[in-house]
Order: C-alpha cells, then sequence, then structure tokens
C-alpha cells in the first residue's frame, strides 16, 4: 500500500481500477485525505484536461464524503474539464446531476444531466443513457410524465442502438421506462 500513497498519479489510478471492479470501499480508502495538488506537474490521464480532474471525478463518483462534497468535486471536475470534447467532461456532468438531485437542486441537476446526455451520444459510452433515465426519473418524480416518457423511450432509442447490454448505467433508465409502464 505504500506504493501506491508515495505515487500521486497510481493512487488515482488505482481508485479509478479499484472503483471499476466493484471494490469501491478499498477506492475511497485510498482517496480518504488524497491531496490533488500533489498531481500538479502530471501528465493528463487518458484524454482528460488534467490529472486533478480525474482525481476530483473518482473523488465524486465514489461520494465518500456525502452528497454535498460528491457535489464539490463533481463541480471541481466539470470545471476542469471544462468543454473538453473527450468522454471525461460528460461523465463529470453526469456525476454533478446526480449529486444535484441528491442535495435537492433539481434544477441544476436538469441543466447538467441535458450536458451529459447531449455530449456523450456520438462516444457509444452509455454516460447518455444514465443521464436520460436520471432525467426520465427526475422529470416524473415533478410529475411531468410526458416530458419522463421521451427522456425513457429516447434512452431505449439509444441502447437498442448500440451494446450497451446490462450496463450499470442504463439501469435508471430501464427503472424509468418501468415505472412509466
Amino acid at each position: 500500500a505504500g506504493q501506491l500513497e508515495d505515487d500521486p498519479g497510481l493512487r488515482v489510478a488505482a481508485a479509478w481500477i479499484l472503483a471499476m471492479t466493484g471494490e469501491a470501499d478499498r477506492a475511497r480508502r485510498l482517496m480518504c485525505g488524497f491531496d490533488p495538488s500533489t498531481l500538479d506537474g502530471l501528465d493528463p490521464p487518458d484524454r482528460a484536461a488534467s490529472p486533478r480532474s480525474s482525481a476530483a471525478l473518482v473523488r465524486a463518483l465514489l461520494a465518500a464524503g456525502g452528497a454535498h462534497q460528491m457535489r464539490d468535486d463533481a463541480r471541481e471536475a466539470a470545471r476542469l474539464e471544462g468543454m473538453n470534447p473527450g468522454p471525461w467532461q460528460a461523465l463529470c456532468r453526469l456525476a454533478l446531476g446526480v449529486a444535484e438531485m441528491l442535495c435537492g437542486d433539481d434544477s441544476a441537476a436538469g441543466e447538467a444531466l441535458e450536458l451529459a446526455a447531449r455530449r456523450t451520444e456520438a462516444w457509444d459510452d452509455a454516460v447518455d443513457l444514465a443521464a436520460l433515465g436520471e432525467l426520465s426519473l427526475l422529470a416524473g418524480d415533478a410529475g411531468r410524465w410526458d416530458e419522463a416518457a421521451e427522456y425513457a423511450f429516447e434512452a431505449a432509442r439509444r441502447a437498442a442502438a448500440r451494446p450497451a447490454g446490462d450496463y450499470l448505467t442504463t439501469a435508471a433508465a430501464r427503472l424509468a421506462r418501468d415505472r412509466l409502464a
């Protein structure tokens, strides 16, 4: 474990791998107390705008500090990514949208989720499916059933056009569609 703590880039990469392989608790522990300034001067990882945005995003997705910390981390990641055309910007917006929902700001959540849904369709990475599902649930919770149906059916249309399978990111879209049935 000492090697991970001594190498900030490796620490963030390990947190991502742990999070994506079902070991979120280990990833949270690894990122606990992490100082993002230790990443200054490192090259950006895989099409991300900066190492700091990658660290902020993984912290947001792990939500170890609760909804408000998740929102702060997602805002920081989105700010650092800016309008970077890569897939990370959309994932930042998805994390921000979910965090805003959890914090009770449905308007801000809708804005972030709309951007995530628009920015990712070309990447074929299922982030748009998750964003559309969350938008559908958000609209349904507000009693806007026609809008909820539009989001759910758009998610289903996109999912049918690509091999999204049973990705976890399609769960919100499936839940929204089932709610509307």
